[in-house]
């Protein structure tokens, strides 16, 4: 209804089933209204629902119920702020289906609907028609304001947008594009490929079921891949991201992140700032090589690739890992802890301008209890507790890093 704006709240249906849900989430409710009927007609009153996420659920016309006459309205307006519950049940039919509804509410100026004698918007159940969607794969575009929205679409191709304040936001089935606006929000895709971006402030974005791509946009964000092959791109600010299951693709961008590969064969790029990458189980890709900041890279569980910049430290894990070393021309040694000779191999990478003529050589540590890989006399890793390591062990590759 034009000028309110209540928060959202959950339309029950007692029976039947008992304490079963429409499964609607209402962003406005009108709570009294007049009703006005052709002579002869008896009716008690009538609920009117606006905005249902943009549905109508409206004249709920009720045959016995509350013990008012036909030209009764419903109950006088609450004072602000207070909490308006009630019922209307509609009998016609013989099936007895009853709607409850709570509401914490601001003051609504009433408008006057009129209804034909056969015209009835049953509650879900009921014999009559309603103005509920009898197409679950609708496809949606539904907009918040400037509070706290609750927005949920229904099986299609929906378009949320929850503009300024905490908002959630629910995609539910289809391939949804859901953006959160300012504010600290969480955003849930369901099932299908989704797209879902969180915008300014600090954001929690799930993409459940389906290949997604999640963009966390500014400050310190979460994201989840769960299930499918998910992109996760976490911008600015010291964020959160893990893929869950399937082959998934995460990027921290600026900031000191912290990514998380989970199930499947994933790729996982740091970006500026001290980042820590955990490849999980699968063959990873794992990329620190953006800065000079110093990254932790853990491959985990099968056999990893992981791309070593300056400074960095590197554990392969179980499995036959490539540890691939460049960027040591600045005298910061990467760090290898876990390098097994008999499965691992190692790879630097050199720039042919700034060695035309590399030489490879391994020392050992100032205190003799490993081993030093030195590129023209530059030192480009240590590998503590390695003391039988050779050049022949490590290979030479010119130009940039494989790619990932």
């Amino acid at each position: 209804m034009p000028g309110a704006s209540p928060a959202p709240r959950r339309v029950c249906a007692i029976y039947p089933p008992e304490n079963s849900f429409l499964d609607r989430w209402l962003h406005r409710i009108m709570v009294k209204a007049p009703l006005t009927l052709p002579p002869g007609e008896e009716a008690v009153g009538m609920l009117a629902f606006a905005a249902l996420l943009g549905i109508v659920l409206t004249g709920v016309v009720a045959d016995a119920a509350m013990g008012m006459a036909a030209s009764d309205d419903l109950p006088d307006e609450d004072e602000e702020g207070q909490e308006t519950t009630g019922q209307v049940e509609e009998d016609t039919s013989g099936s007895g289906d009853l709607l409850n509804w709570e509401e914490d509410h601001e003051p609504v100026e009433p408008s006057p609907q009129t209804l034909a004698a056969d015209e009835t918007a049953a509650a879900e159940g009921a014999a009559q028609s309603d103005d509920l969607p009898d197409e679950e794969d609708e496809d949606q575009q539904l907009s918040g304001g400037d509070g706290d929205d609750i927005l949920a679409g229904l099986g299609g191709d929906d378009t949320i947008a929850g503009a300024a304040g905490n908002d959630l936001l629910a995609g539910r089935g289809g391939a949804d594009i859901l953006d959160g606006g300012a504010g600290e929000d969480e955003l849930r895709g369901g099932d299908g490929d989704d797209t879902l971006t969180g915008g300014a402030d600090a954001d929690v974005l799930h993409g459940d079921e389906g290949d997604d791509s999640l963009w966390g946009g500014q400050d310190a964000d979460s994201l989840f891949g769960h299930e499918g092959d998910d992109r996760l791109f976490g911008g600015a600010g010291a964020d959160t991201l893990i893929g869950g299951g399937g082959g998934d693709g995460l990027f921290g961008g600026g900031g000191d992140d912290w990514l998380q590969g989970g199930e499947g064969d994933d790729s996982l790029r740091g970006g500026p700032g001290a980042d820590t990458l955990d490849g999980g189980r699968g063959n990873d890709t794992l990329d620190g090589s953006g800065d000079d900041t110093t990254d932790f890279l853990n491959g985990g569980a099968g056999d990893d690739r992981l791309l070593i910049g300056a400074g960095d430290v590197a554990t392969g894990g179980d499995g036959a890992d490539s540890f691939e070393l460049f960027g040591g021309d600045d005298g910061s040694p990467a760090r290898i802890d876990d390098f097994d000779a008999a499965r691992d191999q190692i790879v630097v990478v050199y720039d042919p301008a700034q060695h035309p003529d590399p030489t490879l050589t391994v020392e050992p540590t100032e205190e003799g209890d490993g081993s030093m890989v030195m590129l023209d006399g530059i030192a480009v890793a240590e590998l503590p507790g390695v003391t039988d390591l050779t050049t022949e062990m490590i290979k030479l590759s010119p130009d940039t890093p494989l790619a990932a």
